[in-house]
């Protein structure tokens, strides 16, 4: 094994989700380790009607378990690596912060999260976004400034909690 390789199985990233992220990742595991004893029937099922090539049911099962499978293996992975991070007292933006930000008088209520955890349509914004990458370590009523595709854009930070 060479060095860099040493280094690089040393270098595993640590998985940052908040209390409710991991325990929503912990539920979808659970759940579809409970769907997949259902999909192993079904497999059983199909393989015993026959010809396997011209199976189509065979197919369907086959391609449903790989699919649970490899995301089985995923959240396996997640929460092999996770680390709960707790929400910040001390009045700075982290994991976990519930922004209210404004821009233009739109006001917008995100929550910032680890990129494994967001979520836009639900308000979960990775910390590795741009507009994450600006709130981490913010405080309330200081602006920052985000870069976007379409230009420079500025946003109040209105309350976190």
């Amino acid at each position: 094994m060479s060095f860099s390789s040493s280094i690089m199985i040393n270098m595993k990233r640590q998985i940052r989700l908040t209390e409710e992220g991991a325990n929503e990742k912990q539920q979808e595991l659970d759940k579809l380790q409970k769907e997949r004893i259902g999909a192993v029937s079904e497999l059983q099922r199909a393989r015993e009607m026959g010809d396997l090539s011209e199976n189509a049911a065979y197919r369907a099962a086959r391609s449903k378990l790989s699919r649970l499978d490899s995301r089985i293996r995923f959240l396996n992975k997640v929460m092999r690596d996770v680390i709960v991070v707790p929400k910040r007292t001390d009045g700075c933006i982290g994991i976990g912060s519930i922004v209210n930000i404004e821009q233009n008088g739109e006001k917008k209520e995100v929550t910032i999260v680890d990129g494994y955890e967001s979520d836009f349509m639900r308000g979960k914004i990775s910390s590795f976004s741009p507009i994450g990458k600006a709130l981490v370590g913010r405080r309330e009523g200081e602006m920052i400034n985000v870069m976007t595709i379409k230009g420079s854009v500025k946003y109040l930070i209105n309350s976190i909690k």
